[in-house]
């Protein structure tokens, strides 16, 4: 997972859609298949590009070999 700590003072400075964009990237609430399954608008919660594991946002940042 991305570091909560990161969550701070700073974003106030950012404007809010990339304030909310990394919020969403920290918290994992974003529309990648892990969430997308949890809240039930998935039908697995592994990765569509490579399917190898499941879809978090670690995952399709920095591991997925599709991207």
């Amino acid at each position: 997972r991305i570091d909560p700590d990161l969550l701070s003072k700073k974003y106030v400075m950012l404007p809010h859609k990339q304030a909310s964009i990394l919020i969403q990237l920290q918290t994992e609430h974003v529309p990648l298949q892990k969430y997308l399954y949890r809240i039930q608008k998935a039908e697995s919660p592994f990765c569509p590009n490579c399917g190898e594991t499941r879809e978090t946002v670690h995952h399709y940042l920095l591991e997925c070999p599709k991207f």
